[in-house]
């Protein structure tokens, strides 16, 4: 069980991949193949392929507040927005997935665990955070819409407050987060063999 945790924070984003793959195959009257599911998953994870050398080599147990926080790296939405708009240009279907599909990423990693994202950069280095109180990793709460950090603030919040067994605490048991992201790959799952079964 300890060796799947480790892919347990992406499996959300796997299930959007599917979900994704599936929606825009249909509204762009694409066949699916396999190959279009796994670009939808890989463009889901993209974003995170500047923090998985270092998550696999600490078998997760990594924090932002230990070795820097990997969003500082390709966490960006417009960079993402900009290639996703060049791609549309040449392959309307790939291009428009790879949008949503980085984008979902994005919003799963708004929300729940992490410091947020960097929603306006280059205009705004504030990192932003949906349903979340600006003293704590883990947490969902809707008495805050919006939580926001400047870098130093983020860091310094990350550093104090950082957990490196985040992922035993969040992934290991059923909690708000666990539950709602290993029910979106659920999910897809369910949607995937329904799909194919037609």
């Amino acid at each position: 069980m300890k060796r799947l945790l480790i892919i347990a924070p992406w499996l959300a984003d796997f299930g959007h991949g599917i979900l994704l793959t599936i929606l825009f195959s249909s509204l762009f009257d694409v066949e699916p193949t396999f190959i279009y599911f796994v670009l939808g998953i890989v463009f889901s994870v993209l974003p995170d392929f500047d923090g998985a050398k270092e998550f696999f080599r600490y078998n997760g147990k990594v924090d932002a507040g230990e070795h820097g926080d990997h969003r500082d790296g390709l966490h960006y939405p417009v960079m993402w927005l900009i290639v996703g708009m060049v791609l549309v240009l040449f392959y309307p279907f790939i291009g428009t997935l790879f949008i949503a599909c980085t984008m979902m990423h994005f919003i799963n990693d708004s929300w729940g665990t992490g410091w947020g994202v960097e929603w306006l950069w280059p205009f705004n280095g504030r990192s932003y955070k949906f349903f979340s109180r600006n003293n704590v990793d883990a947490d969902v709460t809707l008495q805050s819409l919006v939580t926001s950090w400047g870098s130093e603030e983020k860091n310094e919040t990350a550093q104090r407050l950082g957990n490196r067994s985040w992922l035993q605490h969040l992934y290991g048991q059923i909690t708000i987060i666990s539950g709602i992201e290993y029910g979106t790959f659920v999910v897809a799952l369910i949607t995937l063999a329904w799909y194919i079964a037609l």
